[in-house]
């Protein structure tokens, strides 16, 4: 009986940690701009003084964005 406690324990811990591992990931992935395609950091185009887009250094993608810098 010991053993199953100790599963059940196991299985509440990680069944609480785990959800909160994947969304600091995802948190993180949405702070810092990330190609959808390779996964490298993507650097911000300005057009003027707005933000025009992303655009990724590895894979030469692009990201039309219209967003105004303050």
């Amino acid at each position: 009986m010991l053993i199953v406690e100790l599963i059940k324990a196991l299985l509440v811990v990680f069944g609480i940690i785990g959800p909160a591992i994947i969304a600091v990931y995802m948190l993180l992935f949405v702070c810092i701009r990330r190609c959808p395609l390779c996964g490298a950091k993507m650097k911000v185009h300005y057009k003027g003084k707005y933000i025009d887009g992303y655009k990724c250094q590895e894979c030469k993608h692009f990201e039309v964005k219209e967003i105004r810098k303050k």
